[in-house]
């Protein structure tokens, strides 16, 4: 029977031809190349190319085999046969030795239990094209601005869809004989084949591709892609006047079906339906503002205002900064509780057309954000029609301002005193947690956590010398 756990190695019952599971790929070959062009006066024109690899499945996914122990381990156990009148050993005769001693050379080692495995091609390193393409206007001497075009398309990702104990969805036919003994008298009137003599199981067991198994983890898979595009805008304005300020605003899009890291990636409904699983990413955020700055007061001694006598001494060394986020909200991924009989990742909800996906929520805590209406959990033995995540189906929005101010103190031509005050979340906003995605839950489209910290500040002294 196919599936049987192999041994590298040499010795009987060894594979001897091979050193690792995977093949090694030599094939990492990363070209970039870039270019500048001055389009006029104070207009720059830039682009570039490059293919570069990550670490993912060369690594975190294969090290995963290092825990590979089939045939190597033993858990021998003892227990008493006649309820504790006598023991199951004494231990003035130190622990039991008559147990069978691993290595078990056996590829039935594992049968019956859930088991990782390695391709030969789960070696591929994730690889990624980045490509851009900006124009950067200089404003005047101290301010220039910038459009940029930034794309990734990604390859040989981490895939967490990867499940080939998967029972074919076709099977799904038969209902509820999948629930049954395949044994029993209607399993055996409809024909199921026992697949192997010993056997014992359910129908949907028997029909699995490797009923002996349970589960078929692959962490390493290479199948998972990426595509991320965004619009990237900013504005630079150096030192002038006391003020620095660097804005920045993105608008993007990333649809993938993994993840960098090996086994990431959401779940999938349908292992044999796998091209239904790229939507939006989990990450995606589709607009992000950032705006840091650092503005030195105009008081003091050799500033515009209160420059001399008292009202320089104690207006005077002032700087206030600040960074300020505000970003959109990530999608939630659609679930509904699973029960169908494939052994399959996830099950999503059904998905009912010409109804508002969002609902009204003018207190977050107290009224659903998603409209339970517009979605039904799937009749028995049947997959959900919805997608795994929506544009409009997303988190709460963020904001955030932090602010610091700093105040220098000359108290020798060559010591200073610095007292600066820093307040995280300044405004003490509240930013809730992404609302409860699974169709089945009775608090199904609901907050009920925080997902930012609240207002914070600090304050430090330090003498520079």
């Amino acid at each position: 029977m196919l599936g049987a756990i192999r041994f590298l190695g040499d010795g009987p019952g060894r594979d001897s031809s091979r050193q690792s599971f995977a093949d090694t790929y030599y094939k990492a070959f990363g070209p970039r190349f870039g270019f500048a062009y001055q389009l006029a006066k104070n207009t720059v024109v830039r682009g570039g190319y490059g293919l570069s690899y990550g670490q993912g499945n060369a690594t975190a996914g294969l090290r995963d085999s290092q825990k590979f122990i089939y045939g190597f381990n033993a858990a021998p156990s003892y227990a008493t046969t006649d309820a504790g009148a006598t023991p199951a050993f004494y231990w003035d005769n130190g622990f039991p030795t008559n147990w069978p001693k691993p290595p078990f050379i056996d590829p039935t080692v594992q049968n019956g239990t859930n088991v990782t495995m390695i391709g030969r091609g789960d070696g591929r390193p994730p690889k990624f094209q980045n490509f851009t393409f900006n124009v950067q206007q200089a404003i005047n001497e101290h301010t220039s601005v910038e459009a940029a075009y930034v794309g990734v398309k990604g390859g040989w990702l981490g895939n967490g869809l990867i499940s080939i104990n998967q029972l074919d969805p076709k099977y799904l036919s038969l209902g509820s004989l999948l629930t049954q003994s395949v044994t029993s008298t209607a399993a055996q009137a409809a024909g199921i084949k026992i697949p192997y003599p010993g056997f014992t199981g359910s129908v949907a067991q028997a029909l699995r591709p490797y009923p002996q198994y349970l589960n078929i983890v692959n962490n390493s898979n290479p199948n998972g892609n990426s595509t991320y595009h965004a619009l990237q805008l900013k504005v630079t304005h150096r030192l002038s006047h006391g003020l620095t300020l660097l804005g920045a605003y993105t608008w993007a899009k990333t649809l993938t079906d993994g993840s960098i890291a090996a086994g990431g990636g959401p779940a999938g409904q349908d292992y044999y339906n796998r091209g239904l699983e790229k939507s939006l990413s989990p990450n995606d955020v589709p607009q992000i503002f950032v705006v840091a700055y650092t503005w030195e007061l105009p008081f003091g001694k050799g500033k515009k205002l209160w420059n001399s006598g008292v009202a320089a001494a104690i207006a005077g060394g002032w700087q206030l900064s600040g960074i300020q986020q505000y970003s959109v909200g990530k999608p939630v991924q659609l679930t509904a509780n699973n029960g169908l009989p494939l052994f399959n990742g996830v099950l999503r909800p059904n998905l009912i057309t010409g109804v508002p996906l969002t609902a009204d929520h003018p207190d977050p805590l107290a009224n659903p954000w998603f409209n339970k209406a517009a979605f039904s959990v799937p009749s028995s033995f049947q997959f959900g029609t919805a997608a795994r995540s929506y544009t409009e189906l997303r988190a709460p929005n963020s904001y955030n301002e932090s602010f610091g101010l700093t105040r220098n103190i000359r108290l020798h031509e060559k010591v200073a005193l610095v007292i600066r005050g820093e307040f995280f979340n300044a405004f003490n906003r509240t930013v809730f947690g992404a609302p409860a995605a699974n169709i089945s839950a009775a608090n199904f489209g609901r907050v009920s956590s925080q997902a930012n910290a609240a207002r914070q500040g600090q304050v430090s002294a330090r003498i520079d010398f």
